[in-house]
């Protein structure tokens, strides 16, 4: 794969996990790999990253919120 793509790829998902990070200070928490992984999966269902100008941005906010941070068993 062209070494520039993955590049911008990975930029994006940083971009994603500090926007994530920066609209909830309590994202910051988790380990960088859990956000990476949400940040790819959320990408791969979404085909792009939502930034926060996004009319979708708190509904992935919320999302990652009840996947991330809330367990549905407690």
């Amino acid at each position: 794969m062209d070494r520039s793509f993955e590049n911008r790829k990975s930029d994006c998902i940083h971009k994603f996990i500090e926007d994530l990070i920066e609209f909830d200070g309590g994202f910051g928490e988790l380990p960088f790999e859990v956000l990476v992984s949400f940040a790819k999966s959320t990408q791969e269902q979404l085909g792009t990253l939502p930034a926060p100008i996004d009319e979708n941005w708190e509904e992935i906010v919320w999302l990652a919120s009840i996947e991330l941070i809330d367990d549905p068993e407690d």
